[in-house]
């Protein structure tokens, strides 16, 4: 990905986005962060696209949402619509959790991120040895 393309405003977003984010991103990120998550490294709200998204990584070729909280009353559907399809251009797997389920059910949002991970890993070394 071409760094060099994100919008200057957008880069400035996530200092001032940190302060407010939800709890929900906040727990979160403690499972992610420092490479937590079976050894993968993941970012905290970063530019792509032209937007912020909550989690990502390169590696993993992976968006990670959190729906709800803060930014629920911000977004419209077409908002939401509009920023879905520019992702997906990324050609990156995007997972979505409602913000209530990451604060009551992380045990769930946990495995389904591992679950992603094998996935990913199995496919990579399946096409490694074509």
């Amino acid at each position: 990905m071409n760094t060099k393309s994100y919008n200057k405003d957008v880069e400035q977003i996530p200092q001032g986005l940190s302060l407010n984010a939800t709890s929900s991103r906040e727990l979160l990120w403690q499972e992610l962060s420092g490479k937590k998550m079976m050894g993968y490294p993941f970012h905290y709200q970063k530019p792509l696209k032209g937007y912020i998204v909550d989690f990502y990584s390169h590696e993993l070729k992976l968006i990670i949402e959190i729906e709800g909280g803060s930014d629920a009353e911000s977004k419209t559907d077409a908002d939401d619509q509009t920023r879905q399809r520019k992702l997906e251009l990324t050609r990156y797997e995007i997972l979505k959790f409602d913000d209530t389920d990451v604060k009551t059910s992380m045990e769930f949002v946990l495995k389904v991120i591992e679950n992603y991970i094998i996935g990913f890993e199995e496919e990579k070394i399946r096409i490694q040895s074509q």
